[in-house]
């Protein structure tokens, strides 16, 4: 599963520790790198990231300047969120397997129905 990822002013935090921390960088790759010996971060849609960010991020992820831009639904005719993607949005259909990034809400919905 891919996500939508806001990613607000600090990236990557560290807990503490000073310079033995390994996510002290606060650089996303140097980080990820740093504090994990195997891992898989793409094909995600990272939002907010100011575009010298891209970067500092692993290879093979989407940036979008701000949530408008994303292309989201956001509310449906009863006034609730709704982050499914509007036809028209530049993440549609670019997850790995061809489909929208983050949740399949429609199938989970299929899924959990008459469920109690």
């Amino acid at each position: 599963m891919q996500l939508d990822v806001t990613t607000g002013r600090y990236q990557v935090l560290s807990t503490g520790s000073g310079p033995t921390n390994c996510a002290y960088s606060d650089v996303p790759l140097t980080s990820l790198n740093d504090c994990f010996s195997s891992y898989t971060f793409t094909n995600n849609a990272l939002i907010a990231a100011p575009p010298h960010y891209a970067l500092s991020w692993p290879l093979d992820n989407l940036f979008a300047s701000d949530m408008k831009s994303v292309g989201f639904v956001l509310s449906d005719v009863r006034g609730r969120e709704n982050y499914r993607l509007r036809s028209g949005s530049p993440f549609k259909n670019m997850g790995t397997d061809g489909k929208d990034l983050g949740a399949d809400i429609v199938g989970l919905n299929c899924a959990l129905k008459g469920v109690e």
